[in-house]
């Protein structure tokens, strides 16, 4: 009896050493190799692309368990909204908790970025986007391109609200934001009709407002993107320059009726047939100033502009110049107030000095260069010189 009942205490032992054994029998053998499969978003609850949602949790799910401490960073609800949705880990779920005050007929757009890991700390191949709306239709807007940039990069979008977002998007919240590839693919989706201004920049600087004097910041060429009847922008390509060691623009100043120049911080002279200069209007028009480099100094570039309207500030753009790996030019903006008041001085010479000698040479033409204090009309100037002996 005795060897019965010290038998039956034995066997709750017994039972535990067999289920070690089977909880650590199902695991494989240590090495192996090493798991570089990036997680993949594999379905969202309610699914992506509904409409008339009006709040409420969205459930994504993975095809294995991401890493928590990847997760805060990594998800965004697009366009921004007053306060951060709630978010909560589950493991190969997530959850993200949308206010029931969500705007109407808005398409929302929950970002994933590359920060996002598995358990292996293997990050996703690409940002993933998926959207719901609150109205009938999911907006259908796509602006797309390639960011050329030696470091892992991010790209900024703002939709145009008032006219300081015209120059002063950057000053604020980005509305979108995502990761490029590792190739430099990025690409918006689900973006409603207006403007939009655009940006890349170093992924440490992702979704953060951009200080132009810290911040290594690239421009596309088209400085307004429009989406309306053309719903699809492609090839919206952005170069960032390595470093902030390029000429910049440091000064605008307006002088009189359409004349304006532009400073730079050493001379321009040898690039002036690379620069593009762009005006943009108070009314987000496009413009195409005259150039000249002024003729005494070779870091100022005079603008005109035929037609100024109502117009009381313009903003010039720059989109860089890059010489293989070099920055050449950084891309940037600046803005101007103008004055369209006709100067009532009298025209002078500034160049050249009073009594100055011109070599003459019988072989060769040596030209002889006048420079006066503001703009000539040339048409209304025939013939203006007398030469004397």
């Amino acid at each position: 009896m005795n060897f019965i009942i010290h038998y039956l205490k034995q066997i709750p032992s017994i039972a535990a050493l067999i289920f070690l054994y089977s909880c650590a029998a199902i695991q494989g053998p240590p090495g192996g190799p090493k798991d570089e499969t990036p997680p993949e978003l594999i379905e969202t609850i309610p699914k992506d692309g509904t409409i008339y949602f009006d709040g409420g949790r969205v459930e994504l799910i993975f095809s294995e368990y991401v890493d928590a401490n990847t997760i805060e960073k990594a998800i965004r609800v697009l366009p921004t909204l007053p306060e951060d949705p709630e978010i909560i880990y589950k493991g190969h779920r997530i959850l993200v908790e949308f206010p029931d005050s969500l705007n109407e007929n808005q398409t929302y757009i929950i970002s994933i970025d590359r920060t996002l890991k598995d358990e292996h700390k293997v990050a996703l191949a690409q940002g993933i986007q998926v959207a719901f709306a609150t109205g009938d239709k999911i907006d259908e807007g796509k602006i797309s391109g390639t960011v050329t940039y030696e470091k892992s990069s991010s790209v900024h979008l703002w939709k145009i609200q008032h006219d300081d977002d015209l120059t002063e998007f950057y000053q604020r919240i980005p509305d979108y934001v995502v990761d490029a590839s590792d190739s430099g693919h990025y690409e918006f989706r689900f973006l409603s009709a207006g403007n939009y201004r655009l940006a890349a920049v170093d992924r440490s600087a992702s979704g953060s407002p951009i200080s132009p004097e810290r911040t290594v910041v690239g421009l596309p060429w088209t400085p307004i993107i429009q989406l309306g009847i053309e719903k699809d922008m492609p090839n919206q390509n952005i170069r960032i320059p390595d470093k902030m060691g390029g000429l910049k623009m440091t000064q605008a100043e307006w002088l009189t009726g359409n004349w304006g120049i532009l400073t730079f911080s050493d001379k321009i002279t040898e690039w002036i047939s690379a620069m593009q200069i762009h005006a943009i209007f108070e009314d987000s028009s496009i413009h195409q100033p005259h150039q000249f480099i002024d003729p005494l100094d070779g870091s100022k570039l005079h603008l005109t502009l035929p037609e100024l309207g109502e117009n009381q500030y313009i903003t010039f753009m720059t989109n860089g110049i890059m010489q293989g790996e070099e920055t050449i030019l950084d891309s940037g903006l600046i803005k101007v107030k103008v004055d369209t008041s006709t100067d009532t001085t009298h025209l002078s010479i500034k160049a050249p000095a009073k009594n100055y000698v011109l070599p003459i040479e019988e072989v060769k033409i040596v030209p002889f260069q006048i420079v006066f204090s503001n703009l000539i009309d040339s048409e209304k100037s025939q013939y203006p010189f007398s030469f004397m002996q």
